[in-house]
């Protein structure tokens, strides 16, 4: 019985941990967004987008292993 209470615990924690992730990322998007329509595009423009793909992969990564605990 504990051990599936400390699974259920460890599971919440990953799906927040996802949910803050997921968000931060929509977060980051939408001000590079705003940026872009500004006009106002860094010289590192190129690897904010390296980051966010590198990003949304481990994002996909984390959405399947919580799918495998459901």
């Amino acid at each position: 019985m504990k051990q599936w209470e400390a699974l259920e615990n460890a599971l919440k924690s990953m799906q927040e941990k996802a949910l803050d992730f997921q968000f931060q990322q929509q977060e980051r998007r939408k001000s590079r967004e705003k940026e872009e329509e500004k006009g106002i595009v860094s010289f590192s423009g190129s690897e904010n987008i390296d980051k966010d793909k590198k990003d949304n992969d481990f994002g996909s990564l984390v959405d399947e292993l919580l799918l495998l605990l459901i």
